[in-house]
């Protein structure tokens, strides 16, 4: 009965909750009656509240209106509205939040007159500059006046972190958005995707100074019909990387600045620009410290004049491709690698520099500190404006002149009597002496002339009006270093192998490991020696390597071939000559060859031998028979070959071959090598091109056929005095 209860219990429990919580949810102030719904929030501005807005070219800002919006008793927030640029604006004087309503925006030609420039006030006295702004909310549809020019629209708005709503933004008419967010460098994204710039020509400085951009997409943008992109990233210095995939740059002529200054940027692939019509280029990649890289092999810059400044500073860069690079219009490149500091070499020998009055060479190469090699042969200077175009290139050793690459101009004709005075030159100030390689090799260089670098500049010494000059060929001068030697040692330290000497160019890098020795192996835990050319005579130029000799070894060693020659008694060739290979130490069998018309008269003692480490010449001498004509050649050597078994042998030889142990061995005329060997290290003989009837003698067979002979004898003798003692026996009976 109590079980019962309690479960009855229960139920009445659940029963009387299932209710209770009906009515609550019914009810929801059963539980919370004295609880009032409140809010701070202040309604954004609607277009509804502000009046249509005058459109006018005119910047300058309209008087402003003040409206206080109360929210609760505990505060009071004040907005200012006015119209900016044809633009109705709101400002939130407590959260620096700009509003723009909408409007028509008008054409600001002028970045002094750009909008975060303007102010608003209102006749209590309070006035703001909308420049303070923190975050920008677009609620209304912007259009854009006449000019169709969206130049400067967010420009110069420093505090701005984020922009809203630029889907409110119509642009299918803009022709320009030049400068459009230049200066906004707390900006931290921009939502690109609504943008149709299908009409834009000029979208030059577009994000210029937007330095807290870690990341940019610009994929949706359409660059089909843009001319200008100068500037277009400058000092953008938080971006990493950048896609440009999509961009079309097929009609763009200039690319000043693009990416100048964007520090942080360490990959930028551009293989996809179409360069065709780009005439500048000047500091396109100027201060982009930290780009290890750059691949402009694609580049088609045949239109290209002036490349000022392109890689300047660009200190990290130690890969650069530009090949490709035709500078049949180029003629500027002042500063154009200044303070590459990484780079090693640059091989410009497909700069073809023109020579006319306004080039400008000046600070080309300036401060390169590690750049070694440099190919200019065909760049012809031929102006007064190359001043210190080779100045503070401390580590270049390699200098490759053309036969018109000039380094000192002279201001007068007199250019046997130049002097300090009168001159102006590349201000090549390297230390050390420089050697032309002439007819030898950059690292064993000729060294019949031996300059300082003035005189080397004094060498290459051209008149102001280009009708003199004092040098007629070009040539490659180097800086040596000291050479490093290698000694050859075996484990008790004696000398196996001769010395080996390592010369180098001044400032190269080596790594040297020991040589290879016959008979011996580098032994182990020896590094390699490395270091740098100089020329400190303090330094360890002498180095040793210990090697270990190899254990003799039993594997059989190809001996040199053995050539059979078959001549006639005037050493002519009458018949192929046969070639017989094997290991050395085996043992050879020559033979001699039934040739028509002629018998042999000789027979070489070295017919036989044994193979060894020169070759070896066996000669079969024939004497013609008499009544026999020489018409029958072909015949005889058909017969001949047949009866060797060599059919594949055609060649033959008047002259020996060359006893060189080193190369391929054939006859002289190319007939082929028949391997031939009479054993390895045995006593076995084994002959190629060696008929049946001149074998040599097997003389186990011999053997074995006479023990049979006697044993057959043997049992018919037997069996005969068997027979014979039978008869005997009967007939004694």
């Amino acid at each position: 009965m109590k079980s019962t209860r309690n479960v009855k219990g229960k139920v009445l429990l659940s029963s009387s909750a299932a209710v209770l919580l009906g009515l609550i949810s019914a009810n929801p102030q059963l539980v919370k009656a004295d609880s009032v719904p409140t809010t701070n929030e202040i309604p954004a501005p609607s277009e509804e509240v502000i009046s249509e807005p005058t459109n006018t070219d005119d910047p300058a800002v309209n008087q402003a209106t003040v409206s206080a919006q109360d929210s609760d008793a505990n505060a009071s927030k004040k907005r200012i509205e006015g119209t900016v640029a044809g633009l109705q604006v709101s400002y939130d004087l407590d959260t620096d939040e700009l509003t723009i309503l909408g409007g028509t925006y008008a054409n600001i030609i002028s970045y002094d007159d750009r909008i975060s420039n303007q102010s608003l006030s209102d006749s209590e006295g309070n006035s703001i500059q909308l420049g303070n702004a923190k975050q920008i909310v677009i609620t209304g549809k912007i259009n854009l006046n006449f000019s169709n020019n969206a130049d400067y629209l967010f420009a110069g708005f420093s505090d701005v972190s984020k922009i809203v709503g630029l889907e409110y933004l119509d642009l299918s008419q803009a022709t320009s958005t030049a400068c459009m967010f230049s200066g906004c460098k707390d900006l931290t994204s921009l939502d690109l995707s609504s943008f149709n710039t299908a009409n834009v020509t000029d979208m030059r400085y577009m994000f210029d100074g937007c330095s807290s951009l870690i990341h940019l997409n610009v994929s949706t943008l359409n660059t089909a019909n843009v001319t200008n992109m100068k500037g277009m990233f400058a000092e953008c210095t938080a971006l990493t990387s950048l896609g440009l995939s999509s961009f079309n740059t097929a009609n763009v002529t200039d690319m000043r600045l693009m990416f100048s200054e964007c520090t942080a940027l360490t990959s930028l692939n551009l293989s996809n620009f179409n360069t065709t019509n780009v005439t500048t280029m000047a500091y396109m990649f100027n201060e982009c410290i930290a780009l290890p890289t750059l691949d402009l092999s694609s580049f088609n810059t045949a239109n290209v004049t002036d490349m000022e400044g392109m890689f300047k500073d660009g200190e990290s860069l130690v890969d650069l491709d530009i090949s490709s690079f035709d500078t049949s219009s180029l003629y500027i490149l002042d500063e154009m690698f200044m303070n590459c500091t990484s780079l090693t070499e640059l091989n410009l020998e497909h700069f073809h520099i023109p020579n006319i009055d306004k080039s400008d060479f000046a600070y080309t190469f300036y401060g390169c500190t590690n750049l070694r090699k440099l190919n200019i042969k065909n760049i012809t200077t031929g102006a007064p404006e190359y001043d210190y175009m080779l100045a503070e290139l401390p580590s270049l050793n390699t200098l490759v002149l053309g036969e018109y690459t000039d380094l000192t101009i002279v201001y007068d004709d007199d250019i046997a009597n130049m002097d300090d005075t009168n001159v102006e030159d590349v201000g090549l100030n390297t230390e050390g002496i420089w050697l032309n390689v002439g007819n030898g090799t950059t690292i064993r260089p000729e060294g019949t002339e031996q300059y300082t670098s003035e005189q080397l500049m004094r060498a290459y010494a051209i008149t102001m009006d280009g009708t003199q000059r004092n040098f007629t060929k070009g040539d490659t001068y180097v800086r040596m270093g000291l050479p490093i030697t290698i000694h050859h040692v075996d484990e008790s330290g004696k000398q196996i192998a001769e010395d080996t000497i390592f010369p180098g160019n001044f400032g190269d890098p080596y790594s040297i490991t020991g040589d290879s020795v016959a008979g011996y192996t580098l032994k182990d835990g020896q590094s390699p020696v490395t270091g740098i050319y100089d020329n400190d005579n303090t330094k360890e130029r002498d180095f040793t390597f210990t090697y270990v000799k190899n254990p003799e070894s039993s594997a059989p060693i190809k001996g040199e071939n053995v050539i059979v020659h078959y001549q006639d008694e005037q050493s002519r060739t009458i018949a192929p000559n046969e070639i017989l290979s094997g290991n050395t130490g085996d043992g050879y069998v020559s033979a001699a060859k039934e040739i028509a018309g002629y018998t042999l008269k000789t027979r070489p003692k070295n017919a036989t031998g044994f193979f060894s480490d020169t070759i070896q010449n066996v000669i079969y001498v024939y004497s013609k028979t008499e009544g026999q004509t020489t018409g029958k050649g072909n015949e005889s050597k058909n017969n001949e070959n047949k009866s060797n078994g060599n059919k594949g042998n055609k060649a033959n030889s008047a002259t020996l071959p060359s006893s060189s142990r080193y190369g391929t061995h054939t006859n002289a005329l190319g007939n082929k090598t028949h391997t031939t060997a009479l054993g390895s290290n045995t006593n076995k003989l084994h002959s190629a091109n060696y008929s049946n009837n001149n074998q040599l003698p097997k003389t186990g067979s011999e053997k074995r056929a006479q023990l049979v002979a006697i044993a057959l004898g043997s049992l018919t003798l037997a069996s005969a005095a068997a027979l014979l003692w039978t008869k005997i026996k009967k007939f004694s009976k």
